[in-house]
């Protein structure tokens, strides 16, 4: 898997983590023996020296306590949509890339994790390296097909979800605070060939000319900004074409 190992290397090059986000209404971190890194203070006599930072004590000569959250409130849940418009140029490989990135830092960071691969009726739960190997697997034995389901609710305290998407579908209630990576292509902003588009609610197919895609686009990126404001999430949008490690950049910290 070439491709993930490219990627997670870039992901540890650049020290990229997670960013600890309250479970979708900015709560605030709660101080606690956790994984998830969120701050530092200056170290008192009586800390724990378990708790060092040694890299910032490496560069600043002075003693730093890291702030962690609380276990019980680390989850981070990864929502890959699986519908039949994903396999449209290749965008089914970037998400696949893009969910194994997630995952691959919430394994860094010792974070539980959840994936979700929707609507092929997937989900699986675990933490670490090697349930980052098990969703690895599971990434390559899927294949997109069929129409949207409704999302599976949460399950237990999220502090943050992703979806992975093209945007082509109907949305359903998303767990709180969800950012929502669209991924986008040449096909979808440039349509030179006609395509054969399935309605994801009622199944019907029709051919669609490069000139009504055009003239759809309008309308589907009101839709676009319509879902970020109503339903309360943040939304991203990473061109295919684009450096995937820009996209990483732009949500972690």
């Amino acid at each position: 898997m070439p491709a993930y190992e490219q990627l997670f290397h870039q992901l540890e090059k650049h020290k990229l983590r997670l960013r600890a986000r309250g479970s979708g209404s900015h709560d605030q971190p709660q101080p606690g023996r956790g994984s998830l890194f969120y701050d530092r203070r200056s170290y008192t006599p009586g800390d724990d020296i378990r708790l060092i930072d040694w890299h910032a004590y490496a560069r600043t000569h002075q003693p730093w306590i890291k702030l962690t959250q609380r276990e019980a409130d680390e989850r981070v849940q990864v929502i890959l949509d699986t519908s039949r418009s994903m396999q449209l140029g290749g965008k089914w490989e970037t998400a696949k890339l893009i969910a194994a990135g997630i995952l691959f830092l919430t394994a860094r960071q010792n974070i539980p994790a959840s994936l979700i691969l929707n609507p092929a009726g997937v989900e699986q739960h675990g933490k670490g390296y090697r349930f980052l190997s098990s969703s690895l697997s599971l990434l390559e034995s899927i294949t997109p097909h069929d129409a949207y389901q409704p999302v599976i609710p949460p399950r237990g305290m999220i502090t943050q979800a992703y979806l992975i998407t093209d945007g082509h579908i109907p949305w359903h209630p998303l767990p709180p605070g969800t950012l929502i990576i669209r991924i986008l292509n040449t096909a979808d902003t440039e349509p030179t060939e006609p395509i054969i588009a399935e309605d994801s609610e009622t199944g019907q197919r029709m051919l669609l000319t490069p000139i009504a895609k055009r003239e759809a686009l309008p309308k589907r990126e009101a839709a676009w900004q319509k879902l970020i404001q109503q339903k309360h999430v943040q939304g991203i949008t990473h061109h295919q074409e684009e450096d995937i490690l820009k996209l990483f950049q732009a949500f972690c910290t």
